[in-house]
């Protein structure tokens, strides 16, 4: 992008002529239209109290090394970053004790000093203001100029008084009415380069090693009162007075006068450019270049106003932006990169076109028609045209001109008489939009009511009954292939083989106005709207591309198409041109490019031009040296196309951030936000004091949206009710030429207490907790309950002791004492010794049931086994033999009673029903399983499915086995004795398990052979 264009992005002002001048050593005047070549092509904007300023009074401006432009007003301090005002006063700054800022000066640290009119010195620095008063030495309020000397020491002149302040002491020093020094009013302060501080006010000093040299200036005491000071590059030393300028040359003995000046000259500044501007009060502005004085005049038509003609501060920026401070606003001088070249006698028309002849000169027609020769509008007139007014000019191939007028048809102009076509002659109306010379020689003729071809002189005319989708033709193009394209007032019509023909862009385009078609290098057509944007069209594309503010268009609003050698568009509008990459565009259709690199000249800013003209061909053309130009009311417009770019990219940054009305600093990251946090909004901007109108913004919230997003002309995001989490916005600015700058600030929105991870771990601890409880409480309940249950078994166990075992004891010392007296019968012997076994196995069981009662320990079911068999063998007189196999491991007390009793009824049986002789009990301890056979060498008996009449001891074994989820297996054969099998799985024994699932994996046992 051009350095012109980027400083004047946005603003069309009308450009200095005849500029009233004098020779600076003579005094000569310049001839009144006299144009200056140091003043061409620059533009300017004023910003007044309806723009933002507290009041019109500016008196200081500086800029500090971030880019800021800071003003003094007599309003307040304001902070500008070349779009938005921020302003310290006493209502926002506490530190302000008068709101009227007289002198600003930056200082090399950065930081900012502030000279106000009543309310001392203030020192901002690190976003944080400090004031020096009479506490601090300074005897004065009234603060006229500062300066900060290469040591570092800064010089404060005020209204009673010259002071200095040494660097890092914080306490300010007079310097005046001590010693050779005399009381001083201050209004300027400099160094020179021999390292001098230089004085003016009511005397003109210059104080070196702490002796002053008093200067003399021309002129009674009156007229020599000091308002400004300056050392120019070459060593002269100027200086402003309230009589006018004067000037001591480099090694000059005295001060002389400079011609051309009369009145108080308030500010002197040197620009960049060694150029020397010189403010005054009710004179306005000079400058000073090459010996050659000019002064710009507000009331001169075609130079750069100014508001007013009292200049109070001048200042060049970093980026060649001359600030002028008067007292009816601020005004920016900006190098152009557009130049208005106005035409003699123009007016508003409701037309304008421009043309470019074969010679490389320009037509603009208007009211008048006007030739452009190296920039300069000569009136023309063809006696020929009979005063028609003429809209369009068109060179043909045969080298003869075309005109076409306002309602008096087409004239031909050549070799021999000229030639005039109205519709008498078959031209379908007289009111000639757009002339396009086809390959083949045919001239097309574009009108309000429809079109014409002149083909060997014919005329063939085509409204709507002929296929043109609309009388009102806006614009023509006739392609590569050699078809021509209609842009009107309700679509486009296409005029292919003789034909209208029917295609995708005519159906996608039908109810568009159609004010420019253009063909690029790469073959796409494009099709511009006054008020839907851009189309691109490429043949075989089932649709059409379609670009708008939406998509990053800078403007809805196209009038024109033009494409330059480095395949760009120059698009203008209503509202200006904008200036797009091609290849943007064709990336944009292929991958949705997030960004548009663009640049867009509004002709809003400044308020000086109409604004351009579309709508009647050629709306805008292209030099053979690149420039484009453009139509306006007020005469063509012409933007540079070769310059280069030297400006600074935006500088992007974050202003304040405001969190449900709370305003936030920006500059301080990370932000937190509360929990309840609803509404956030996130100021941004860029400070680019040249025209912004070309800084695109995009940003996005990295953690809760992917995309970026077009930033709008309000440059505030909006977010609403984030979820808690950690956030990252980005926001970027973008110039024309797809420079970018970007800024970041970390965000943390704090998570409700009652959904943070601690909260829910406590909540979770605190679940657990009542889990833990409600079940100890449940076990306590239990515990009670079996408490209860064993109390009762208690009970009930000595009950049976002091009453059934007792009884059974007392019975069996009867029969002790029945056998004693039985004497040698030997039949009631063994009888009675029968009985008394019996009773004593059966107290024996009992008192197992007591335990079993008051006790659930586990016991060793094979010593059980053993002492059973030991039992049986001593009272029966049969051998009964018991083998232990494997590693015995206890029973629960209940498993071991039941399988007690299942064994004993076995051994029992046997020796009832069986008379054995034997009797052999084994019990396995497997690891899974364990078994128990009993098996005698008796009687037996006939086995059968079922269990045999009167033998309830096996259903009994059965059924108690089948309980403990076991199996039981009787084996007989008669005279071959009797074997009884149980299998039981570990489990069923060792622990309590429910039937049902100990009965999975054992099922009742079945009598077999």
């Amino acid at each position: 992008m051009s350095t012109r264009t980027r400083r004047v992005v946005g603003s069309f002002v009308l450009l200095l002529f005849g500029l009233g001048a004098g020779w600076a050593t003579a005094g000569a005047t310049q001839p009144a239209n006299a144009a200056s070549p140091s003043l061409a092509n620059y533009a300017a904007r004023v910003w007044q109290t309806k723009d933002g300023l507290p009041q019109q009074t500016v008196q200081a401006v500086a800029q500090t090394p971030d880019g800021f432009l800071w003003i003094g007003t007599t309003g307040g301090l304001l902070r500008f970053d070349g779009s938005r005002f921020v302003l310290f006063d006493r209502s926002t700054t506490p530190a302000f004790q008068e709101n009227s800022v007289f002198s600003l000066m930056t200082a090399r640290d950065g930081t900012l000093w502030i000279g106000s009119e009543g309310g001392g010195l203030l020192h901002l620095e690190n976003g944080a203001f400090h004031r020096y008063g009479v506490a601090e030495g300074l005897a004065d309020g009234f603060v006229r100029t500062v300066l900060e000397d290469r040591e570092g020491t800064v010089w404060i002149g005020t209204d009673n008084g010259l002071f200095r302040l040494p660097h890092g002491t914080g306490r300010v020093v007079r310097v005046d009415g001590m010693g050779a020094i005399p009381l001083l009013t201050v209004h300027s302060i400099t160094q020179a380069s021999d390292g001098a501080i230089w004085v003016g006010g009511s005397q003109l000093l210059a104080i070196r090693d702490g002796i002053a040299t008093n200067w003399p200036l021309a002129g009674e005491y009156s007229e020599t009162t000091v308002k400004s000071i300056l050392q120019t590059r070459d060593g002269s030393m100027w200086v402003g007075t309230v009589s006018g300028l004067q000037w001591l040359p480099k090694g000059g003995k005295r001060f002389e006068r400079f011609a051309g000046i009369q009145g108080t000259v308030r500010v002197l500044r040197e620009t960049s450019d060694g150029t020397l501007w010189i403010g005054t009060i009710g004179q306005g502005v000079f400058t000073l270049r090459g010996g050659r004085l000019e002064s710009i005049e507000r009331s001169q038509p075609g130079v750069l106003n100014l508001p007013s003609k009292t200049v109070l501060s001048l200042f060049e920026d970093s980026e060649h932006n001359l600030w002028l401070g008067t007292q009816a606003g601020v005004a920016r001088f900006s190098r152009s990169s557009v130049k208005l070249v106005p035409l003699p006698n123009a007016s508003d028309s409701d037309f304008g076109t421009i043309s470019l002849d074969n010679d490389g000169t320009l037509w603009a027609a208007s009211t008048g028609l006007s030739h452009l020769v190296h920039g300069v509008a000569t009136p023309s007139v063809f006696p020929e045209l009979k005063g028609a007014r003429v809209r369009n000019v068109f060179r043909g191939s045969d080298g003869a001109l075309w005109i076409g007028t306002d309602g008096r048809g087409l004239f031909r102009l050549g070799k021999g008489p000229a030639v005039h076509y109205t519709m008498a002659d078959g031209l379908v109306n007289d009111f000639v939009r757009g002339i396009l010379e086809t390959r083949s020689g045919d001239l097309w003729i574009a009108t309000d009511g429809g079109v014409s071809r002149l083909s060997g002189g014919v005329f063939s005319s085509y409204k709507v009954k002929e296929g043109l989708v609309y009388s009102s033709v806006r614009s023509m193009l006739q392609d590569r292939s050699g078809e021509v394209w209609f842009g009107t007032d309700r679509g486009v019509s296409h005029f292919a083989d003789g034909r209208f023909v029917h295609d995708a862009v005519t159906a996608a385009l039908a109810a568009e106005k159609v004010w420019a078609i253009h063909q690029s290098a790469s073959g796409a057509l494009w099709f511009g709207t006054p008020d839907n944007g851009l189309y691109r069209y490429v043949t075989g594309d089932a649709k059409l591309t379609h670009y708008s503010t939406e998509q990053g268009l800078a403007s809805d609003s196209i009038y024109s198409i033009l494409e330059d050698a480095r395949q760009r568009f120059w698009m203008s509008g209503a509202g200006g041109v904008a200036v797009v990459s091609v290849a943007d565009l064709e990336e944009m259709a292929r991958h949705t490019r997030t960004n548009l690199s663009q640049r867009f000249i509004a002709v809003a800013e400044g308020g000086r031009l109409s604004p351009l003209y579309g709508g009647t061909q050629p709306s805008g053309v292209i030099t053979a040296d690149g420039d484009a130009w453009f139509p306006t009311s007020r005469g063509p417009v012409q933007f540079f196309g070769d310059e280069s770019e030297s400006s600074p990219p935006p500088k992007v940054f974050l202003d304040e951030v405001v969190a449900d009305g709370r305003t936030l600093s920006a500059q301080r990251g990370p932000i937190e936000l509360s929990a309840n946090n609803r509404n956030l909004e996130i100021s941004y901007g860029s400070i680019l004091l040249a025209p912004q109108d070309a800084v695109q913004f995009l940003y996005k919230l990295d953690g809760f949206e992917d995309t970026w997003r077009y930033g709008t002309n309000r440059r505030v995001a909006d977010y609403t009710n984030l979820p808690a989490g950690h956030y990252t916005f980005r926001v970027r600015a973008l110039d024309g030429s797809g420079r970018m700058t970007e800024r970041t600030v970390a965000l943390y929105k704090q998570q409700y207490f009652f959904l943070t991870w601690w909260f829910l771990g406590c909540c979770v601890a605190a679940v657990a907790l009542l889990i833990w409880w409600v079940h100890r409480e449940k076990l306590r309940r239990v515990e009670a309950a079996f408490q209860a249950v064993l109390q009762e078994r208690a009970r009930l166990a000595r009950e049976m002791h002091d009453t059934l075992i007792q009884g059974c004891a007392g019975v069996s010392l009867l029969l002790e004492a029945c056998s004693i007296e039985t004497g040698g019968n030997s039949a009631q012997a063994e009888l009675l010794d029968y009985a008394r076994t019996q009773l004593a196995s059966s107290m024996d069981e009992a008192r197992q049931a007591v335990w079993n009662l008051r006790g659930e320990e586990s016991l060793d079911f094979g010593e059980t086994l053993r002492k059973l068999a030991e039992r049986v063998n001593r009272s029966s007189n049969i051998e009964v033999e018991c083998v232990i196999e494997g590693s015995a491991y206890d029973f629960h007390a209940s498993a071991i009673h039941e399988v007690s009793m299942a064994s004993r009824e076995a051994i029992y049986n046997a020796l009832l029903h069986a008379n054995p002789t034997r009797v052999d009990v084994r019990a396995c301890f497997r690891e899974e399983e364990f078994t128990l056979s009993v098996v005698d060498d008796g009687s037996g008996f006939e086995s059968s499915d079922r269990i045999p009449q009167g033998h309830y001891g096996l259903m009994g074994i059965k059924e108690r086995i089948s309980r403990l989820g076991g199996s039981v297996k009787v084996e007989s054969e008669r005279s071959r004795g009797t074997s009884v099998s149980i299998h039981l799985p570990r489990a069923a024994v060792c622990s309590l398990v429910p039937r049902e699932a100990a009965l999975e994996k054992h099922p009742m046992g079945e009598v077999t052979r």
